[in-house]
């Protein structure tokens, strides 16, 4: 397994726009874009990014979640964007989830000039 994750990241590197890079966040005019691993066992994943964090997030790759979530402190207004992820569960490697009762949610996340989350689903 641990071959095949070489290949595939070695191949997603060379089919990469030239000059961009592969990374697993960035924050970009003060929030931050996160692959979503390591932020499970929650059912809002982006609610608890936004504590750890301690700053606006954007997190995707959990399949059956996407939502924001805002809070509030005296010194700030934060939130935190779950988008889902990108995946056709139809395809071979999502039947693992064809008992599941959640689904794959697929969404567009937006962070406008203002820096405010809007996410919009996608029909399935």
């Amino acid at each position: 397994m641990a071959l095949v994750l070489t290949l595939l990241r070695a191949s997603m590197r060379l089919a990469l726009p030239k000059g961009w890079k592969w990374n697993h966040e960035w924050i970009i005019n003060g929030v931050l874009f996160k692959h979503g691993t390591g932020g499970g066992g929650s059912k809002y994943p982006h609610a608890l990014a936004i504590n750890h964090n301690r700053q606006s997030t954007v997190v995707g790759h959990f399949h059956s979640c996407a939502g924001i979530h805002y809070s509030a402190s005296p010194r700030d207004l934060l939130w935190g964007m779950c988008v889902g992820c990108g995946v056709d569960r139809n395809h071979i490697t999502q039947k693992y989830g064809a008992n599941y009762s959640s689904k794959p949610i697929l969404t567009c996340g937006v962070v406008s000039e203002e820096g405010f989350p809007t996410i919009i689903p996608m029909k399935v």
